[in-house]
């Protein structure tokens, strides 16, 4: 892997400021640069070459994944991963779809922090997707079931013991969203009740 220069946007300076320590003790970032808002990124993108921007997913309110089609059209070469202190799933299949490179959560360590940023500069995508959701369940359990992303995050909170407003609450979503996903899932899966869907999950070892 080659060194590379690394950007931060975040409108907290405690963040960057950390942020910055950690990246100048490390000996493959070649030049550190930091921005607290969307105005100053482009500014700063406008006049200097970066390799990886982390760019925080809402500054002072605006959604930062409005601008990654801009940013990835005017600056092809730049990897960009966006960081949030929310670790929803949906966050990061958004941001998957509107083009970044990957997810880092504030939640993160310095080492896991560190060892994201290598990865996606050596071209490695990343997101922390949940030990047990997928992106289609047909792909990682051999099943002939389609659900949808959604749909195995409320399987896997029903079977936490969830109450469809406490789904509905933890996903931000309408409890009535939740009802028609819970409809949606109970076709498909040909479920009767609560005990089917444990004996489902039992059985692909999806707890």
């Amino acid at each position: 892997m080659q060194n590379f220069s690394i950007h931060v946007c975040d409108d907290h300076p405690l963040i960057t400021s950390g942020l910055e320590q950690l990246f100048l003790e490390s000996d493959f970032i070649t030049d550190f640069s930091s921005s607290y808002t969307r105005e100053g990124l482009f500014s700063f993108l406008k006049n200097n070459r970066v390799d990886l921007l982390l760019l925080d997913i809402s500054l002072k309110g605006h959604n930062s994944m409005d601008d990654l089609p801009f940013i990835l059209l005017t600056y092809p070469a730049i990897k960009v991963v966006l960081i949030s202190t929310y670790d929803l799933m949906d966050i990061q299949l958004k941001a998957r779809e509107a083009g970044a490179h990957g997810f880092i959560s504030k939640s993160s360590n310095n080492n896991q922090l560190i060892d994201i940023c290598k990865r996606v500069m050596e071209g490695v995508d990343f997101w922390n997707f949940d030990a047990l959701t997928s992106f289609n369940l047909v792909q990682t359990k051999g099943l002939d079931i389609d659900l949808t992303v959604r749909e195995v995050e409320i399987v896997k909170l029903l079977l936490r013991g969830y109450t469809n407003q406490k789904i509905a609450n933890q996903l931000n979503i309408s409890i009535h969203t939740v009802q028609t996903h819970r409809k949606n899932i109970k076709s498909k899966l040909q479920l009767e009740g609560a005990s089917d869907l444990i004996a489902f999950a039992n059985r692909f070892k999806l707890v």
